[in-house]
C-alpha cells in the first residue's frame, strides 16, 4: 500500500514537477523504511509474545508434574529458549514467589511452593507434633513401670521373708509306733 503511494506520487510530481523527483524518491525511501521498522518491531514484539506464552505453558507443565521442581535446563527445552534466558527469568521469579535455588552436581535448581509440597509439610508437622506431645508421656510411663517393678521386687522380697521356714519332716514313720505318743 505504502509503496503505490510513493510510486503514485513519484509518477506525479515527476509530471507535474521533475524537478522535485529527488525530494519524493528520498522521501518515499523514508516512509517505506519507516514502515518496514514498524513492521519489524511488530513481528519482534509479536515474537516476545509468543515466546513468553511457550516459556509460560512449559513452566505451568514441568511446575505441575515436578510439583514445584524446576531445572533450567528442562524450562529450556520445552520453552525453546536460551538457557541464559530462562535462568534469569527463574532467578527473578524465585525472588517474587519465595522459590530456593537448590545447587546439585548438575547446576542450579529451582523449588517453588507447590499445594501438594504444602500437603505433605503440614502433614510432617502434625506429624513431628504428636510425637512431641507422646514423647513426655512415654517417658512418664516408663518411669511408673520401673517403680512398678521395683514394687514387685520389694513385694516378693517381703513375702518371701514372712513365710515361715519350712522345716523338714519325715512322714516315713515304721509301723507301729505312734507319733504323738512321743511329743508327751
Amino acid at each position: 500500500m505504502l509503496a503505490a503511494i510513493s510510486a503514485g506520487s513519484i509518477g506525479i510530481s515527476s509530471y507535474l514537477n521533475p524537478s522535485l523527483v529527488p525530494t519524493f524518491l528520498a522521501g518515499s525511501g523514508g516512509l517505506l523504511a519507516g514502515s518496514s521498522l514498524m513492521l519489524s518491531a511488530a513481528s519482534k514484539k509479536e515474537e516476545e509474545l509468543l515466546e513468553s506464552a511457550r516459556v509460560s505453558n512449559s513452566f505451568k507443565f514441568l511446575y505441575d508434574i515436578n510439583k514445584g521442581i524446576i531445572s533450567p535446563d528442562q524450562l529450556s527445552y520445552h520453552a525453546s529458549v536460551e538457557l541464559s534466558q530462562i535462568i534469569l527469568f527463574l532467578d527473578v521469579l524465585a525472588d517474587e514467589q519465595n522459590g530456593q535455588r537448590i545447587p546439585t552436581e548438575r547446576g542450579i535448581i529451582y523449588s517453588f511452593p507447590h499445594p501438594d509440597n504444602a500437603l505433605s509439610k503440614l502433614t510432617d508437622n502434625a506429624k513431628n507434633w504428636a510425637d512431641a506431645q507422646q514423647q513426655p508421656l512415654l517417658s512418664q510411663l516408663q518411669g511408673l513401670q520401673t517403680k512398678f517393678n521395683q514394687l514387685l521386687v520389694y513385694q516378693q522380697q517381703l513375702t518371701t521373708k514372712q513365710q515361715p521356714p519350712r522345716s523338714e519332716t519325715n512322714f516315713n514313720i515304721p509301723e507301729g509306733i505312734d507319733p504323738w505318743k512321743s511329743l508327751l
